[in-house]
């Protein structure tokens, strides 16, 4: 009988998990910032590729916004770490090329070993890396973006 109401249990929670995979990746805060609203599946990838223009592939994709809005947290996950970074590479290279972008590319650096490709632009911070299969892209005023690194990672 207990070992029937374990595997009941059991089971529920990997219908839970195997729901959304992707909500294990954002924290509830973020640079001291709560988590007001959460994404996945089908609406984000509306979302993500409204905001490209295009379809995106991807495996799975979320968004988080922190406190209404003032910083946000997309990942999506690509087929493998070799397509993750080979479509980071392309952003970050489409961005620092494009005369039209808002965005202006700083310096790249490190942060606990992952390249972070840091854009200025619209008032805020655009950090982007990947780490395995998913990419990352934070965005978040100037003064916070090493917290809402450190929160990420």
């Amino acid at each position: 009988m207990i070992r029937r109401i374990l595997f009941i249990v059991l089971a529920m929670l990997t219908l839970v998990a195997c729901k959304d995979e992707m909500r294990q990746y954002f924290p509830q805060t973020m640079a001291g910032m709560e988590l007001s609203d959460y994404k996945s599946g089908s609406d984000a990838a509306e979302e993500m590729n409204r905001l490209h223009g295009k379809s995106i592939e991807a495996e799975a994709v979320a968004v988080a916004r922190y406190a209404d809005g003032a910083a946000e947290l997309w990942i999506s996950r690509a087929k493998d770490g070799r397509e993750a970074r080979r479509q980071t590479g392309k952003m970050v290279h489409l961005m620092f090329e494009n005369p039209k972008s808002p965005f202006s590319y700083m310096k790249r650096f490190e942060f606990e070993g992952v390249p972070i490709y840091p854009f200025t632009g619209m008032g805020k911070r655009h950090l982007v890396f990947f780490r395995g299969d998913l990419i990352y892209w934070v965005t978040v005023s100037p003064e916070a973006s090493e917290q809402a690194l450190a929160d990420v990672f």
